[in-house]
């Protein structure tokens, strides 16, 4: 368990605590996420990820783990703080239990939006923190964009950054709207989870290799 326990001590991710704990004979690692200002989020009960730790666990392994860790308090903070209408629709709620919660209504039963306009009323109710949600025309296309702050992981200086392009049209009804506004920033969320998560001082899992060097690299690679 003392290389386990090396591996988390290495791992770095924002200013969150990752532990290696050894209660009553269960060996677990638990990840404790903290805010801009070192303190812990609120209701951290709600968001804090613990599992458990086997000795023949391989180094890849560990990491995925605390990579997947993570990436689960990522989506329950963003299930918490995703707005629409002021409701944060995408959080369970255990008492929550009535037939329209657990309605099941398939995307063609829902009435499109019948244009631009409308499209940017429902994203107007759309709320995340302080991110912009844009949504512009692009030729034939409508195009719904994020825009936020967040640090730069090299220098540490917090610039303006942006999302890749999401398209939409107006034969969508509100809940796929709603639900493309609610991927897009689980995408995003992802992609700075993957900038930041660190293993001795190294990017482990960088968001931005170039795919078409990587396919001509392995051709090679397996040629020669």
């Amino acid at each position: 368990m003392e290389e386990i326990k090396k591996i988390i001590k290495a791992i770095n991710y924002k200013n969150w605590v990752l532990e290696f704990k050894n209660k009553e004979e269960i060996i677990y690692a638990s990840i404790i996420p903290k805010n801009e200002s070192n303190a812990e989020i609120d209701q951290i009960s709600n968001f804090e990820s613990k599992w458990f730790l086997q000795e023949e666990m391989s180094f890849y392994e560990v990491i995925n783990q605390c990579f997947l860790g993570i990436s689960t308090i990522e989506r329950n903070i963003l299930k918490h703080d995703f707005f629409y209408k002021d409701i944060n629709v995408f959080l369970n709620r255990e008492k929550d239990n009535s037939s329209v919660e657990n309605e099941t209504v398939y995307a063609h039963e829902h009435k499109p939006i019948s244009s631009l306009e409308n499209i940017k009323e429902v994203i107007g109710d759309v709320k995340y923190k302080d991110w912009e949600f844009r949504v512009t025309e692009k030729g034939n296309l409508t195009i719904l964009q994020l825009w936020f702050y967040e640090k730069d992981t090299d220098t540490g200086e917090l610039i303006e950054q942006y999302s890749r392009q999401w398209i939409l049209n107006i034969n969508m009804g509100i809940t796929e709207i709603v639900n493309t506004c609610f991927l897009a920033v689980s995408t995003a969320i992802r992609h700075e989870i993957r900038e930041n998560f660190f293993y001795e001082n190294k990017r482990v899992s960088n968001p931005h290799r170039d795919i078409e060097k990587i396919v001509h690299y392995r051709k090679g690679y397996a040629v020669n």
